[in-house]
């Protein structure tokens, strides 16, 4: 009995053993075979050879009789019948290794032909899943785009097809875990039309979303040329496109955008890390979340901000603050610490000629840094130091420095990868990775921005007419509104649900103030952009040509001022515009386009527009 127990107990480790070694990773599980194999053939032939070699007349039959023993024991067959008289084999603890041996080899078959049978249905299954739906196309397996893609496939219910020459065994099964498929041909690689017809990408029919994540950006660019080409050929419209990609900056992204004088994407969102953790660092905790409003939507105080760190995330961080930390009544300011500031790129910059941003050649650790702090009071303090091991250091010392006072600053660490709330004013901690966000889906973004654009246009035409005719700063532009949207509803006391059901009746004194904080983010975006206030004179000369090209042109052939460069209060070659004035200076300049144009304008009455739609932006995002 004790023997029976004993043997079922073997038999049943053995067996889940067996399973579960077919779950391993794919390079663990090849090991594991490749040395049952090894350790199969060399029992089989020991113990074949010496068996054949008691039974055999002859030293070849010997041989050839233990090779095709040792083959059929991959097949679960055995010669134990043709070895039983030999005294060898009566022994307990040689038949153990004997059958041991054949069940390796067994094992080792069994398990090839399962996961070639396996893998091979699951492909099948996962190639005809990618050919239904709308297909996201990720370039590149680096963790962040397995993360990225696992969020839109259960979140948006995408399928998606990965595509690299260069993929460890480790991301493959990772991808595979997550429930997409990999492809490293070379048609999948160099796409072409034969490769869109594969997939099932044809005219009128499903949506191609790219998402072109390799650390290279000249090799995103490229893919995302490659395929647009193969886009054109195949007659795809730009429409049931969508382009995300990393590391190219806004003129590359123009050029891949489709508009009325060339094909391309139908959208396109160009991004680098440094920027996204930054946005999404504001979305997380706004800035508008730190000060206080009184019942007509005014400040009642001022954003204070100190940035620890200033590489190219410090200067994302900052661009961020700015456009999203301007509120009429409250004062704006960002004190930067950092012993060796790479602050070169802000040297003429109209961002220190518009706002108080100081910099203190110190780092965080020294005493005149806390003793700014204890005279300074301050609502918001970043570490970016671009230095995992350094942001986490800092932030404990800051939170213990903290302890016990009366008052504490929202503290936040943000990094390329992600941002960690540290400590606010409710006490919690949270971490955010930018590709498990939404600061990267820009279907999101999007259908906020078009209302936005929706406002600004008044042309008869429908929103999204109007926006496949947006360029792509002007995108960028609306987009930059639409985040916006949380300090509205912050500055006006109302909830997001209660927004989007209707509940934003302003007074008009609120109503104005909120125009006038629009307006204030309006500019912090152009002036974050490159922009600066274009002069008089400028503006006269540029409504002067606008004039004369509307008496040459004939009305049905040609609409002057549809360009942007038309536009007398807009250069963007120079990156210049006439808005970039006071609120109170609006309309003078609305009086004078008027008159110069012809066209009716209202520069107030537009940044009320915008406040008007939040009920509109927010049911859009809400969807």
């Amino acid at each position: 009995m004790e023997s029976f127990v004993m043997s079922s107990a073997i038999v049943a480790a053995l067996f889940v053993g067996t399973v579960l070694s077919l779950t391993m990773e794919k390079r663990k599980k090849t090991i594991l075979l490749v040395c049952s194999a090894v350790v199969a053939a060399l029992i089989g032939t020991i113990m074949y050879a010496y068996g054949f070699s008691k039974t055999c007349a002859s030293t070849g039959d010997t041989v050839f009789h233990s090779l095709l023993a040792v083959c059929k024991m991959f097949i679960g067959r055995n010669e134990m019948d043709a070895l039983k008289d030999v005294e060898f084999f009566s022994n307990p603890a040689v038949l153990t290794v004997f059958w041991m041996g054949h069940f390796l080899a067994f094992f080792v078959t069994s398990a090839t032909t399962i996961s070639a049978l396996g893998s091979g249905l699951l492909t099948m299954i996962r190639i005809t899943k990618i050919r239904r739906g709308t297909l996201l196309l990720v370039y590149g397996s680096s963790p962040s785009a397995v993360s990225y893609a696992a969020r839109q496939m259960k979140e948006n219910r995408k399928t998606v097809l990965f595509v690299d020459d260069e993929c460890s065994a480790g991301q493959e099964a990772n991808i595979n875990a997550a429930g997409a498929l990999l492809s490293c041909s070379e048609e999948a690689l160099h796409p072409d039309r034969t490769f869109l017809k594969k997939i099932s990408i044809n005219p009128g029919s499903r949506r191609l979303e790219l998402a072109l994540f390799q650390s290279y950006p000249l090799k995103n660019l490229e893919y995302a040329k490659s395929m647009l080409a193969a886009l054109k050929d195949t007659g795809i419209s730009p429409a049931q496109t969508s382009l995300t990609l990393r590391g190219i900056d806004e003129t590359d992204a123009q050029e891949l955008m489709a508009d009325e004088n060339h094909y391309g994407y139908g959208q396109v969102y160009a991004f680098n890390e440094y920027e996204v953790a930054a946005r999404l660092m504001v979305r997380t905790r706004p800035p508008c979340d730190v000060i206080s409003f009184d019942k007509n939507g005014r400040a009642t105080g001022d954003f204070r901000a100190v940035i620890v760190g200033f590489g190219k995330m410090g200067m994302a961080v900052l661009e961020q603050l700015i456009m999203n930390g301007q509120f009429y009544g409250a004062g704006f300011s960002v004190d930067i610490f950092d012993p060796n500031p790479q602050n070169g790129v802000l040297f003429g910059s109209e961002l220190m000629k518009q706002y108080t941003i100081r910099f203190h050649a110190c780092d965080a650790n020294s005493q005149e840094f806390y003793s700014f702090l204890q005279e300074n009071k301050c609502n918001y303090i970043v570490q970016s130091t671009g230095n995992e091991s350094d942001n986490f250091s800092l932030d404990a010392s800051l939170r213990k420095w903290y302890r016990g006072k009366d008052s504490c600053p929202d503290i936040l660490l943000c990094t390329k990868q992600g941002t960690l709330e540290s400590f606010n004013a409710k006490g919690t901690n949270a971490y955010r990775n930018i590709y498990e966000s939404d600061a990267m889906d820009v279907d999101r973004m999007d259908r906020a921005a078009m209302q936005i654009n929706q406002h600004y246009c008044k042309n008869g035409l429908s929103a999204e007419e109007n926006w496949k005719s947006c360029n792509y700063f002007s995108r960028l532009s609306c987009r930059a509104a639409a985040d916006f949207y949380p300090a509205m509803l912050r500055a006006a006391g109302r909830t997001e649900e209660g927004a989007a059901n209707g509940d934003w009746d302003l007074s008009d004194e609120m109503l104005e103030n909120l125009a006038r904080t629009e307006h204030m983010r309006w500019c912090a975006f152009h002036y974050v952009m490159g922009y600066k206030a274009m002069d008089e004179k400028t503006f006269e000369e540029r409504a002067k040509k606008y004039l004369d090209q509307k008496q040459e042109k004939n009305a049905s052939s040609a609409n002057p001022g549809k360009k942007e460069d038309d536009k007398p209060n807009k250069d963007t070659t120079n990156r210049l515009h006439a808005c970039l004035i006071p609120w109170e200076e609006l309309k003078a300049l609305s009086e004078k386009e008027t008159a110069l144009t012809g066209i009716h304008k209202d520069y107030w009455q537009n940044d009320r527009d915008v406040v008007l739609a939040v009920p509109e932006i927010i049911r859009e995002i809400m969807k």
